[in-house]
């Protein structure tokens, strides 16, 4: 080898349809200074590439930044429905009803209703939790929200708090002469509320064990979830649903949730795709928001804006659906990178010199990676960083802009910093000097080790 390198050689290539040649007759230093023009003139294609991009200066505001991180989280209290201080009595709740002398007809009869009844411990039962009364018979409120009663007939309650049903009912009574004025003993107590069957299908993971999102562990493919819960009377808001199937969406999750509305044809259909794991649902219920059988409900927002939804959006009626969708936001990495597909921090904006170390690069170490371990692998071949990274980045009208980063000027000037956007190709390259200098610092360390070994 050393004879190879003392007796020189001539190297000859083709540089932009010229033929070269480099001769050197010296041995190590003359092979070094050949190396480092063919370095520096070459014009391969990672060159081409930096020389085609557009600086960062050069391009509008709206091209590279991006305003995710102007956005805060939504007052949480705006997704639950006013509770009244009395509940309202409504269609389908159990009271229990006791009126002496009238109903039950017996009084020893009082004591043994609904005593195969018992309390659910979970908070959210099927079907509803059940309070046991101590006297009464169980009425359940009609479709038209009245109750019949013995020799009074039909009375509409809907509406009406508890002490004003008591009152609406003995008032017939006495009117009908039934029961003599100021006489009158009746009891009415709510055994079950109304429910509201509710359809909650998200897209995120349980929340059941700490999780990460890395360039590691990708998800290429998740199975969602699907929940059918029954709210009561008053609680049967957006709030609530969340709150029994999980909580607020995961990371992995878009921030925002969607109220399909179920009483319609279409958003039946829309329900059937989605579970049928259809990839389109998502733009169907879109759709669906334009027509107004679908509300969107953001989680983040950006300040001083209008919420764009009313109180009574999320209010959930009988069959709607709450759906949660996936979250599927990407940034790639090539070049001196590690290549991967990285995931995207969801609540807050990351700059091109994050999205490098979060790729596993390192801005001013070798190669883009850490500079001990890069040291330690390869010499000192690989000490000088690259600084220069080109994004590709994909416009609304479908077509790419390649954005040239000065990596140094970026670490003193935060204008330098593009934000990264979801899809965005991330590329570290060496600039023609620093490949140059690298290719130098490998010969001598080859010399350097062929001199050693020689001796």
């Amino acid at each position: 080898m050393e004879r190879l390198l003392a007796g020189g050689c001539e190297q000859r290539f083709t540089d932009g349809g010229a033929t070269v040649s480099y001769s050197f007759r010296n041995g190590v230093p003359g092979l070094c200074a050949a190396l480092a023009l063919i370095a520096t003139t070459q014009t391969g294609c990672m060159l081409h590439s930096a020389a085609q991009a557009i600086p960062v200066s050069s391009l509008d505001s709206s091209i590279v930044q991006s305003h995710k991180s102007e956005t805060m989280p939504l007052n949480l209290a705006l997704l639950q429905q006013d509770k009244p201080v009395e509940h309202l009595v409504g269609a389908k709740d159990v009271l229990n009803v006791y009126i002496r002398g009238v109903l039950p007809r017996r009084e020893q009869e009082a004591q043994s209703v609904l005593a195969s009844n018992s309390n659910s411990d979970e908070y959210y039962p099927a079907y509803g939790s059940v309070q046991n009364p101590s006297v009464g018979v169980p009425v359940t409120v009609a479709d038209d929200s009245s109750v019949t009663l013995p020799y009074v007939g039909r009375i509409y309650v809907g509406g009406m708090s508890i002490p004003e049903m008591v009152e609406e009912i003995a008032a017939r009574y006495v009117t009908e002469g039934i029961i003599e004025p100021e006489r009158e003993q009746i009891t009415v107590t709510l055994t079950r509320s109304r429910l509201q069957r509710i359809l909650v299908i998200r897209e995120d993971s349980d929340g059941q064990f700490a999780q990460t999102l890395t360039k590691a562990n990708v998800p290429y493919a998740k199975r969602g979830r699907a929940q059918v819960i029954d709210l009561p009377a008053f609680e049967n808001d957006v709030l609530h649903a969340l709150a029994a199937t999980g909580g607020l969406p995961g990371i992995d999750a878009a921030n925002e949730v969607w109220i399909l509305r179920g009483n319609h044809p279409k958003s039946r259909e829309v329900q059937a795709h989605m579970e049928l794991g259809d990839p389109a649902a998502i733009q169907s219920v879109a759709h669906l928001q334009e027509s107004g059988l679908a509300t969107r409900i953001p989680l983040r927002m950006t300040p001083y804006s209008q919420v764009p939804f009313t109180k009574d959006d999320i209010v959930l009626a009988e069959g709607d659906v709450v759906f949660v969708p996936s979250r599927d936001e990407y940034f790639y990495t090539a070049g001196l990178l590690p290549g991967g597909r990285v995931p995207l921090p969801r609540d807050r904006q990351i700059d091109v010199l994050e999205a490098i170390a979060l790729a596993g690069g390192s801005v001013g170490g070798p190669s883009g990676g850490s500079g001990a371990e890069m040291f330690r692998r390869s010499g000192a071949g690989n000490i000088v960083p690259p600084s220069l990274a080109i994004i590709v980045r994909t416009l609304p009208d479908e077509t790419q802009v390649p954005i040239k980063v000065d990596l140094a000027a970026a670490m003193q000037k935060p204008t330098e910093r593009v934000l990264i956007q979801p899809n965005d190709i991330i590329y570290m390259q060496y600039r023609g000097g620093e490949l140059a200098a690298n290719v130098l610092l490998n010969l001598f360390n080859l010399s350097f080790l062929l001199s050693g070994a020689a001796i």
